[in-house]
C-alpha cells in the first residue's frame, strides 16, 4: 500500500467568500488499484491555515458545489419576501368602516347634548381602507323652518263662524276642512296636517285681541336639515 500525499492552493479570491464553516478534509489509504481505497482519518482546518504556495483545484470544486446552495439560498429569501408580501396583503383592509354601534344621546344641560358611541364592529387593529381610524366627527343637524302667520279679524264681534285655508307648495295646492273661527292651535295644526302637502307644522295662539276681534295664528313649518358643521367634543 501507498500513501499519497494530497496539496491545494487558494484560489483567486480568498476561501472565506466561499467557505463559512472550516474546511474538512478526508485523509484516505490508497491501494496499487486507485479504484480501491480506505478512509483512514478525517480532520477540520480554516482558510488562514492554507498556505498559498500550494497548489490544486480542490477550491474551485467546493465552489461548483456551493454556488447551488447559493442559488437555493436566493430562493429561499425571496420566498421568505413573498409569503411577506402574501401576509401583508391579506391583512390590509380593503372596505372603509361602517357606522358606530350602540349609539345613545342624552341631554347634558339646556344647550347642549352627550353623544356616546361604540366603534364599528369588525375593525381591524391595521385599519380600514388601508388606515387606521383615529377620531370621529360629531356634527349637528339642524332644521331650517318657515315661520308663517295667520290671522283672524273682523270689523265687530265675532259670534260665530269658520273658515278654510288654502296651502299651496311644490307639491301642490290643497285646502283644509272648515275650521271654527276660534280653534285652537291643536284644532288649527291638525287641521293642516290633515293636507297631503304638509309634512308636519308645528301652531300656536294668541290672546283674543291680538288681531282686531280675533286671533293670531303662528305657524312653523318642518324644513330640510342643515349641518351646522364640525363640533367640539362632547363625550
Amino acid at each position: 500500500m501507498i500513501y499519497r500525499r494530497v496539496q491545494w492552493t487558494s484560489p483567486r479570491r480568498p476561501l472565506r467568500r466561499y467557505f463559512s464553516p472550516p474546511i474538512r478534509l478526508l485523509l484516505c489509504l490508497v491501494q496499487k488499484d486507485p479504484r480501491r481505497f480506505v478512509w483512514i482519518k478525517s480532520l477540520s482546518i480554516k482558510a488562514r491555515d492554507i498556505l498559498p504556495s500550494t497548489r490544486t483545484s480542490m477550491a474551485r470544486s467546493c465552489f461548483r458545489r456551493l454556488w447551488p446552495s447559493r442559488i437555493h439560498l436566493v430562493m429561499l429569501l425571496f420566498g421568505l419576501l413573498l409569503i411577506a408580501v402574501a401576509n401583508a396583503a391579506f391583512f390590509t383592509p380593503e372596505d372603509v368602516p361602517g357606522p358606530p354601534e350602540k349609539i345613545l344621546v342624552s341631554p347634558a344641560s339646556d344647550t347642549s347634548m352627550r353623544v356616546q358611541f361604540f366603534p364599528p364592529l369588525n375593525v381591524k387593529p391595521e385599519g380600514v381602507n388601508g388606515a387606521p381610524v383615529i377620531g370621529y366627527k360629531v356634527e349637528v343637524a339642524r332644521r331650517v323652518d318657515e315661520v308663517q302667520t295667520f290671522s283672524v279679524a273682523a270689523i265687530g264681534p265675532i259670534l260665530a263662524g269658520g273658515y278654510k285655508v288654502t296651502f299651496k307648495n311644490s307639491r301642490g295646492i290643497e285646502t283644509t276642512s272648515c275650521i271654527p273661527w276660534n280653534a285652537s292651535e291643536v284644532a288649527f295644526e291638525m287641521a293642516l296636517e290633515e293636507l297631503p302637502n304638509v309634512d308636519s307644522v308645528g301652531v300656536s295662539r294668541s290672546a283674543l285681541g291680538a288681531a282686531k276681534n280675533g286671533f293670531v295664528y303662528t305657524i312653523t313649518f318642518d324644513g330640510a336639515y342643515l349641518v351646522s358643521g364640525r363640533q367640539s367634543d362632547l363625550l
